[in-house]
């Protein structure tokens, strides 16, 4: 019986990668103020990266809403267990 070592790492490590993403959108979710719900349910992965093109998300991350903090989408990601920034956390 033989077994491919190379290929079983590498599923593992992109459904555990998967997870995280999913993980992080949804910490995202939960931080994120709601009046309409529009930005809350904004929240996806696309590729590597998770986004939110709601028009209205850049001022909430700025304090607009007395729901959540300034910055809360940095505070949250950097919140999450395993979550070191290497660069730009958010880019508007």
């Amino acid at each position: 019986m033989k077994f491919d070592l190379r290929k079983l790492v590498q599923k593992e490590t992109v459904a555990q990668v998967t997870k995280i993403k999913q993980n992080l959108v949804e910490a995202l979710r939960r931080a994120t103020p709601v009046d309409t719900g529009e930005a809350r349910d904004g929240w996806r992965v696309e590729g590597d990266k998770i986004v939110n093109d709601v028009p209205h998300i850049k001022q909430l991350n700025e304090g607009s809403s007395q729901q959540a903090p300034a910055r809360f989408v940095e505070q949250t990601l950097l919140s999450q267990r395993g979550v070191s920034p290497r660069g730009t956390i958010v880019k508007s």
